[in-house]
């Protein structure tokens, strides 16, 4: 990489270590205005967008830094569940129930052993009158390591309604 862009990097995360996200962005796209093909500043400009709600941009970044280097997979693994899981939320919230789907279970697929996708799916069959799938998918965020009271609940009620009371207790 030119020193230019290996300097706007370095700003880049710094900025992003302080919380100037915005400026880690603006940072960033230095970075890869001087050098297109620069994985690192790709995936780290993403994490500012993420910050920022910004989750389309971010998944396009994190998608782009992978297909530039596909070593980054291990790294961005779990940036890339969160933001399908925000955007996920957004847009069940906006009456998106197909989309929010498809990002649960993307989530899913990205870290089959990271419990969010799982317990997303379940709150969404929940709030969805699917109370086997809710049952199934908070079952494995549990078995996986989910310490949220939302899928513990959600997993009860959706218990009750199949009148497995004591389960559910």
């Amino acid at each position: 990489l030119p020193p230019a862009s290996k300097k706007a990097d370095a700003e880049g995360l710094k900025l992003l270590s302080e919380g100037s996200y915005d400026e880690a962005v603006s940072a960033f796209d230095r970075s890869l205005r001087l050098a297109r093909n620069n994985p690192r500043a790709r995936a780290n400009r993403g994490v500012a967008f993420a910050h920022l709600g910004r989750l389309d941009e971010a998944l396009k970044d994190y998608e782009g830094a992978l297909n530039m280097a596909s070593e980054l997979k291990p790294a961005l693994k779990g940036p890339i569940v969160d933001a399908r899981v925000r955007r996920g939320h957004g847009r069940f919230d906006g009456g998106d129930v197909t989309g929010a789907l498809g990002d649960f279970y993307t989530a899913i697929r990205t870290n089959p052993r990271d419990p969010r996708g799982y317990e997303a799916v379940a709150e969404a069959a929940r709030k969805t009158g699917q109370p086997d799938t809710c049952v199934r998918y908070g079952s494995r965020a549990l078995e996986l390591g989910a310490e949220s009271a939302h899928v513990l609940s959600d997993r009860a009620g959706c218990l009750a309604t199949l009148g497995r009371k004591e389960e559910a207790l």
